[in-house]
């Protein structure tokens, strides 16, 4: 098994779980033009990037390779795999503390959506496992993200076996798997205390009216981190996900700006956010000066950059028309399609101040410290 992390000659190493490609090849069609591969040799991000990866790297499909659990053992994790021989879509996988903290207080639930496009140990990758010792989650997720059956049915079980907190309940996404995950959080909004999109913008703007209705009464907390060597940001030149149609209740979207305004608009509305007009966003390049919106591509109520790994990040918070944090959305400079070194980290900071007031379902914010305030620059 491999475990150094710093040894830049992974990146030219091939693997099996990436069809024999190397780390570096397999990455390089994630991104544009912009992507910055030497910052993920050189920097103290790719090593990051590359302990994320590992574990997916070294064992593939093999999910529950006695190696790979006592990798995560050794982080003070367990993980489990509650099988469903008769529809293996319904397998799932749950990841807990081996050590509570506190025993008697249950354990928030991070529920991250997989799609069948990868392996299911990809997810494993994305930097959220990596957190459930160190910030006493729950961390589950099932071979079909897709299904809005399986996910109620996963999170029942989930809820039958383990010490759930269903005020703080996370939904994660990556790519299509995050278009799917929106569409969920939709469909469920008073199940969640906040959604995280990678790599994916859309899921919104197709809704019903009783369902836009519905979570604009719970309101949906949204962090949205994407690479900058994607073609995602800034949100007013997008060209959204090129992958053909690949599950029936995921109705093609147009790429664009109208696309992208038509979802900018939903999440802002959902969330009683100021809302823009097309105009402000199409010619945000020209009529802002702050470099964080001309890299969104969007107007927002806050902004700051700061550094990661020697990566910078821009941040953007939109607020409530009544001045509360609504929605964050991040770029990451030189990133490709693939979640960047520190997503887990910071959707677990900015999410984990939301929650669902017991009996009422209200949404309410608790303002914590977020670990990336030591590095702003």
């Amino acid at each position: 098994m491999i475990t150094d992390c710093a040894d830049t000659r992974l990146w030219n190493t091939p693997f099996s779980t990436l069809g024999g490609k190397t780390p570096r090849q397999w990455l390089a069609p994630e991104g544009s033009g912009g992507f910055m591969f030497h910052a993920y040799v050189k920097g103290t991000y790719g090593v990051r990037l590359m302990e994320n990866l590992l574990p997916w790297l070294n064992f593939g499909a093999d999910n529950m390779n006695p190696e790979l659990l006592e990798y995560w053992r050794t982080r003070g994790i367990e993980k489990h795999r509650h099988a469903n021989a008769e529809d293996p879509d319904r397998t799932w996988f749950a990841y807990l503390p081996i050590h509570r903290t506190k025993p008697d207080k249950p354990l928030p639930v991070w529920y991250i959506n997989h799609v069948k496009n990868r392996d299911i140990l990809d997810t494993e990758a994305w930097g959220f496992v990596r957190y459930v010792a160190q910030r006493q989650i729950l961390v589950i997720t099932a071979e079909d993200g897709n299904s809005e059956q399986i996910f109620q049915e996963t999170l029942q079980a989930a809820e039958a076996l383990y010490p759930v907190d269903k005020s703080r309940i996370y939904l994660v996404g990556h790519s299509l798997s995050g278009s799917c995950a929106g569409r969920l959080a939709v469909a469920f909004p008073e199940q969640l205390a906040g959604l995280c999109m990678l790599g994916s913008q859309y899921g919104g703007q197709n809704s019903t009216l009783d369902q836009a209705a519905n979570i604009r009464c719970c309101q949906m907390p949204r962090i949205d981190i994407h690479g900058l060597a994607e073609h995602i940001l800034p949100y007013n030149k997008t060209l959204g996900p090129t992958s053909p149609q690949v599950y029936s209740n995921i109705t093609p979207t147009d790429m664009g700006l109208d696309a992208s305004f038509s979802e900018q608009q939903f999440w802002r509305d959902v969330n009683h956010c100021r809302p823009i007009t097309r105009e402000e966003m199409a010619d945000i390049d020209t009529t802002s000066a702050d470099p964080v919106e001309r890299k969104l591509g969007i107007p927002v109520d806050k902004s700051r950059v700061f550094a990661l790994g020697s990566v910078r990040h821009f941040v953007g918070d939109i607020l409530s028309e009544d001045g509360r944090l609504a929605m964050r959305v991040i770029g990451v400079e030189g990133a490709p399609h693939y979640p960047s070194a520190y997503a887990g980290m910071l959707a677990l900071d900015y999410l984990s101040q939301f929650s669902r007031a017991p009996g009422t379902g209200l949404l309410e914010f608790t303002p914590q410290q977020e670990e990336v305030q030591i590095d702003a620059i």
